[in-house]
């Protein structure tokens, strides 16, 4: 996890002034970004605020590539995936969900597995 940012800290300890209190629940942040529409005009997802807060982390997962589309998970952080899992993927977009047939885990092979359902994935990096 990040270390704290104190400019972000300063601004989300003001709108907690704003909002008139802490934001700690889901129906907190759902609220929230209700109230940032109604002022503001500006749509900003409870899933967003939540990220901001660290009520929920973003997931970072590195893979290495093993050839004919195969990879391993070297480390993860906040992800299904677990360092040492092996998945197939014939391509890799910035933007867009990665489909996974199924992640082999210690020999067994589970069901298929969608990364990044609502807005793909946001970092690629070739290390």
């Amino acid at each position: 996890m990040m270390p704290p940012i104190p400019e972000l800290q300063a601004l989300l300890e003001a709108v907690e002034a704003r909002f008139k209190g802490p934001v700690r629940t889901t129906a907190g942040f759902e609220r929230l970004a209700a109230a940032i529409e109604f002022e503001l005009g500006e749509s900003l997802g409870a899933t967003t605020l939540k990220r901001l807060w660290g009520y929920i982390p973003n997931r970072l997962v590195t893979l290495a590539y093993l050839g004919d589309d195969r990879f391993e998970v070297l480390d993860s952080a906040n992800a299904k995936l677990l360092p040492g899992d092996r998945i197939e993927a014939s391509c890799l977009l910035k933007g867009w969900p990665l489909f996974v047939p199924g992640i082999l885990r210690a020999g067994t092979l589970t069901p298929p597995y969608i990364a990044g359902k609502a807005h793909g994935l946001s970092v690629l990096e070739k290390l």
